[in-house]
C-alpha cells in the first residue's frame, strides 16, 4: 500500500506541474490584433472624450503601431475593444484601435489625484499642481513660496489711531499673541557733500570747490584752457578767473559744473 501511494503521490505531482507549464504557455501569448476599428465612429471622427473605467481620455499624440507583445484588451466603448500597455502606468493611457495595425492613444487629464504627477511619460496635457492634502497622494505637497503677511489681530493701545510712516507689518498670530515687527526703516540715498570741504580738484596750484548747479556747454560764452584728469577744464571767455568749468563725464559735451577758486 505505501507503495502504491506514493506512485498515486507523484502521479499527481507531474500532473499538476503539467497543468501550470501548459497554463503559462497559454497566457504568454501575444494578444491577437484588433479585427474592430473605430475610424467610422461618429466619436472618434468628431474628436470625442472617451469615457474609461470611470474616467474622460482624450485623443493625445500621434497614431502608433499595435504592439502585441505589450496591449491586452481591456475594455469597450461603444463596442469598440479598448486596449492598455502593460509597460506604463495603469489607467493613464489607452488605445483605440485603427485600420492598418494602428492605435489611437486617448490620455488622462493628470487632476485629482494624479495631479502634480508626469506618469511614465511626459504628458500632451498640462499638469494639474497639486493641492489636496497630502494624505492623499501619500506625498508631502509641492513647495510654495510664502505669502506676504497679514494682520490678524488688534493692534496695541499704544498705537492705536496713528498711522506711522508705514502701514504696520504684522505676523502670523501664534496663540493668543500677536508678534508685531518693527517697521523698517525708510531708505535714503547718498546725501549731497556740505561746507567748504566738500567736492573740490586741484588745478594750477589752487583748489577749487564745486559751487553751483550744472550749467550749459555754450561755446560762445566758454573756452577750454585746459585738462585735469582726462577732463577738458574750461573758464568763461573774457575773464572771470575765479570760476572754472569740468564736464560731468569725460565725454560730456552738454553740461559744465562750475568749481570755485580758494587758497590753499
Amino acid at each position: 500500500m505505501n507503495g502504491l501511494a506514493r506512485l498515486a503521490a507523484c502521479c499527481a505531482i507531474v500532473w499538476v506541474s503539467a497543468g501550470n507549464t501548459a497554463f503559462l504557455q497559454v497566457n504568454s501569448q501575444p494578444t491577437p490584433a484588433p479585427t474592430i476599428t473605430a475610424e467610422r465612429e461618429p466619436w472618434y471622427l468628431n474628436g470625442d472624450p472617451v469615457t474609461y473605467a470611470g474616467s474622460i481620455y482624450y485623443p493625445a499624440g500621434p497614431e502608433i503601431h499595435f504592439i502585441p507583445n505589450e496591449m491586452v484588451r481591456s475594455g469597450f466603448y461603444q463596442g469598440i475593444p479598448i486596449y492598455s500597455r502593460t509597460t506604463i502606468e495603469p489607467y493613464s493611457v489607452i488605445f483605440v484601435p485603427l485600420p492598418g495595425g494602428l492605435m489611437q492613444p486617448y490620455e488622462r487629464q493628470r487632476t485629482g489625484q494624479i495631479a502634480g504627477t508626469a506618469g511614465s511619460a511626459a504628458p500632451h496635457f498640462p499638469v494639474a499642481p497639486y493641492t489636496g492634502p497630502a494624505a492623499t497622494m501619500g506625498t508631502t505637497p509641492l513647495p510654495q513660496a510664502p505669502a506676504p503677511p497679514t494682520v490678524t489681530g488688534p493692534l496695541p493701545d499704544s498705537i492705536v489711531g496713528t498711522t506711522g510712516t508705514a502701514a504696520p507689518v504684522v505676523t502670523a498670530q501664534a496663540g493668543n499673541r500677536v508678534v508685531y515687527l518693527p517697521r523698517p526703516a525708510p531708505v535714503k540715498s547718498a546725501e549731497r557733500p556740505k561746507g567748504i570741504n566738500g567736492v573740490f580738484i586741484d588745478f594750477r596750484n589752487n583748489r577749487w570747490f564745486s559751487s553751483g548747479a550744472p550749467t550749459p556747454l555754450d561755446p560762445d560764452r566758454y573756452t577750454r584752457i585746459g585738462e585735469y584728469r582726462g577732463f577738458s577744464v574750461y573758464a568763461p571767455r573774457g575773464g572771470g578767473a575765479g570760476t572754472i568749468y569740468v564736464p560731468m563725464t569725460r565725454d560730456s559735451t552738454d553740461l559744465l559744473i562750475p568749481f570755485t577758486r580758494r587758497g590753499r
